[in-house]
């Protein structure tokens, strides 16, 4: 593709001219190639060679211009965490010396991200940046340490926000967004109670209408020692590592799976299990999981499935050893 910007400054010299052509190309699926013309005030020919990935970015460019002419080339790691971790380092030389820069970037709240930069060097010196982007807006802070390549400045740059950024993190905002994850779950509690209550007695339905055929199954399925669902629970979990407020929200859903059985096989989708018949979800935005024992030609088998995860029994990785 092709792009184009003309533009026109007012000065007190008078009127500056101003434009800019660029042409690009995909050379393969994940790399885009840049050639750039810019005319004006920093009149320039950019080439750039960009390789984007879902775990990577790097960028080799060469300008020729008029003041500052370089060569620069950045990578940038991305991490797969929920805070979209990126850890990045660049190399410019030109007529203006060399910079080096490295930092990372971390996201630390729905719509903040924050990242902090060292940069050296020669003759610019040491200097830190920190930014903070939330929403539209942008803070930046840079800092100039030295005029120097001094090696402390270089440490107190680099380890100094480290520490404060993780005194921070541990002691601010995990608590902040931790207390405000626990308000919006009780909020979305108070809201769904009525509809939980209400899917709660049409579930309750479903397993009275279910009773007669569930016996049939169990029948068929003892006299052919196949599979019997003999508890089953659904919801959310607490483990013994769990935090004294965490209460258990669970359902007994061992008659609904009961009913699913066909031909001595239990086979669920990765769908969410609260829409499976006669379920419904006890605890709203919460994880969930199903807790399963059942017993398959006489021998006890026991599974724990999260709520979106495939399952399909019987297993012989789900049977319990008998003690000798």
């Amino acid at each position: 593709f092709l792009t184009a910007q003309c533009g026109l400054q007012f000065s007190p010299r008078g009127l500056r001219p101003s434009c800019s052509l660029m042409t690009a190309r995909h050379l393969d699926q994940n790399t885009m190639g840049y050639l750039q013309w810019r005319y004006g005030p920093n009149s320039a020919m950019i080439t750039s060679l960009v390789r984007d990935t879902k775990s990577s970015h790097f960028t080799l460019a060469l300008q020729l211009g008029v003041p500052h002419s370089y060569l620069m080339m950045s990578y940038q790691y991305k991490f797969q965490d929920e805070d979209q971790t990126k850890v990045k380092g660049s190399v410019k030389t030109g007529w203006f010396g060399t910079v080096v820069e490295y930092g990372a970037e971390r996201k630390i709240s729905r719509h903040s991200v924050l990242s902090a930069t060292v940069s050296i060097g020669v003759p610019q010196g040491v200097t830190l940046k920190i930014k903070l982007a939330r929403a539209s807006q942008t803070y930046l802070f840079p800092v100039h340490l030295t005029d120097q390549l001094l090696p402390s400045a270089v440490f107190y740059a680099t380890v100094g926000p480290l520490l404060v950024y993780m005194a921070v993190h541990r002691l601010i905002i995990i608590p902040y967004t931790k207390a405000q994850k626990e308000q919006e779950l009780e909020l979305q509690r108070k809201s769904s109670a009525t509809d939980i209550a209400q899917k709660k007695q049409e579930a309750e339905s479903a397993v009275l209408l279910m009773q007669e055929s569930v016996r049939r199954i169990i029948e068929a399925e003892e006299s052919k020692m196949g599979l019997i669902v003999l508890n089953a629970w659904y919801g959310k979990f607490v483990s013994d590592t769990s935090q004294k407020q965490d209460k258990a929200k669970v359902i007994d859903v061992t008659v609904q799976l009961q009913c699913l059985v066909k031909d001595s096989k239990l086979i669920l989708t990765e769908a969410s299990k609260a829409g499976l018949p006669g379920f419904y979800d006890p605890c709203v935005g919460e994880e969930k999981s199903l807790k399963l024992l059942y017993q398959f030609r006489g021998v006890m088998h026991q599974v724990i499935s999260a709520d979106t995860e495939p399952l399909r029994i019987p297993k012989q990785s789900h049977r319990i050893e008998s003690e000798s």
